[in-house]
């Protein structure tokens, strides 16, 4: 039974070698160091391989293979330079390489084999590399890199970062037009688009009267999708500023451990009603690609891209939400005297109502805070809410030598008056205006003023 087996073993053997050879001529009797050569500190190694009619031919193929290889190390052509020195001495001295070592046999099929094992002078032959191939190979180092790292990421479930990183691997490559095997921006665009198509952001804990939603990211794998780590989402929503328009707002935010975040009313300038988008966060990444390969290379990522989002739809409820809005608002000048303009009342108002606020404007004379708030409180009791301003100029020690500067400062409070409840007290703000038009001046400090009590306010509206 054993020496059957034996046997077996041996046949088996045999037939493996026949397929090797069959499969690979160039094996024949091979040297022990074809095809891997030999390490050897400090030096580079090239093992050639050529293959003729006779030995001369397979010669002459074996040198030019090493050539080839030195030319792809170096990156240029060094066939047509050194070949005759290198036939002929079985060296070359710029490049400090020699021969170490030959080896020829004949197969089977009357082919003759030649192998050539030579080292070079590491330092020597690599201070040869030109300057753009270097440049090349330390482009395919960082790319590998990056690769390296977007694989570290996307393992700890960061896969925002592993997308911007492989993102950064496609300028890289774009921009010395790599062409390697897994080096070029195509395939690594693809790799990054394979990580992008899989996220997905969902909403839960909608309180669309604060508003407040809890946002999370993923990674799509159905019931169980995996929470995205370090995630960058933008927040989109509508806000109303302090020059009475309305206009985009973006909050940026970064998901936890958990792969969640919580959103709330961060800017109390948001309108009272509305729509947050929340998108993920790779623009930049995308913008340095595109300004390299151009929009279309990138035009299917970054539709896939923008695709990725949720929306919050809130309707919140300010304390002033359906009531009636007293004001009483004066304006004065450097003497403390009252000015018959309502400037700062105007634009308080007009912001107001743009935000669906009714207001009932009441001229009512005062100079402190007690002689105001007394007859409000007992005089207009159907209204809970009232805003109460005294706003004047204030002294200005040095002026400029042409035009004037106005500063307008006093105080703002929103008042309730079933409860006496002083729910807002500004007495800090100041608007500068400068020019030599007094009464254009006056209009744009007072104006201002009031449009920034009216955006202060709205946290309450």
């Amino acid at each position: 039974m054993k020496k059957a087996l034996y046997a077996a073993l041996i046949v088996l053997f045999f037939l493996l070698v026949s397929c090797t050879t069959l499969e690979d001529p160039a094996l024949v009797n091979a040297p022990y160091w074809y095809p891997d050569g030999r390490n050897v500190r400090d030096a580079v190694c090239f093992v050639g391989y050529g293959s003729g009619i006779n030995e001369s031919a397979s010669r002459d193929a074996a040198y030019n293979d090493i050539l080839s290889q030195v030319s792809s190390y170096l990156g240029y052509d060094v066939v047509g330079r050194y070949y005759r020195e290198f036939s002929a001495n079985g060296s070359i001295s710029d490049l400090s390489l020699e021969i170490d070592n030959t080896s020829s046999a004949v197969s089977s099929d009357g082919n003759y084999h030649y192998y050539i094992l030579a080292f070079a002078d590491e330092d020597v032959i690599s201070n040869r590399i030109s300057e753009e191939y270097r440049r090349l190979l330390d482009a395919e180092a960082q790319v590998q890199n990056l690769k390296d790292s977007a694989l570290e990421y996307y393992r700890q479930n960061n896969d925002i970062a592993a997308i911007n990183t492989l993102l950064e691997a496609v300028t890289v490559a774009a921009r010395y037009d790599l062409s390697s095997e897994g080096n070029t921006k195509e395939e690594l665009l693809v790799w990054a688009y394979d990580y992008l198509d899989n996220i997905e952001l969902r909403l839960s804990k909608e309180k669309p009267e604060v508003p407040s939603v809890t946002v999370r990211a993923v990674r799509n794998r159905g019931l169980l999708s995996p929470s995205i780590t370090g995630a960058s989402v933008n927040a989109s929503f509508t806000v109303h500023t302090h020059d009475n328009t309305f206009e985009t707002f973006t909050l940026p935010f970064v998901t936890g451990n958990d792969g969640r975040f919580q959103f709330v009313e961060y800017y109390p300038a948001m309108t009272d009603k509305g729509t947050v988008v929340f998108t993920i966060d790779i623009q930049r990444s995308i913008d340095e690609v595109v300004a390299v390969t151009g929009y279309e290379f990138m035009k299917d990522f970054i539709e896939t891209a923008q695709s990725i989002r949720a929306e919050f739809e809130y309707d919140k409820a300010g304390r002033l939400s359906g009531a009636c809005l007293l004001v009483v608002m004066n304006e004065f000048d450097e003497s403390g005297n009252v000015l018959s303009t309502s400037y700062a009342r105007d634009a308080l108002v007009s912001y107001l109502e743009g935000e669906g606020i009714s207001t009932q404007v009441l001229d009512l004379e005062g100079n402190s805070i007690e002689e105001l708030i007394d007859p409000l409180v007992t005089d207009y009791p159907a209204y809970e809410w009232v805003v109460i301003s005294a706003i004047g100029l204030s002294d200005v020690p040095v002026q400029p030598d042409s035009g004037t500067v106005y500063v307008v400062e006093g105080y703002t409070m929103l008042l309730n008056t079933h409860t006496r409840e002083i729910v807002y007290l500004d007495e800090i703000t100041r608007s500068v205006s400068w020019g030599d038009d007094r009464e254009a001046c006056l209009e744009k400090a007072f104006s201002g003023y009031g449009s920034t009590m009216a955006f202060n306010l709205s946290a309450y509206c």
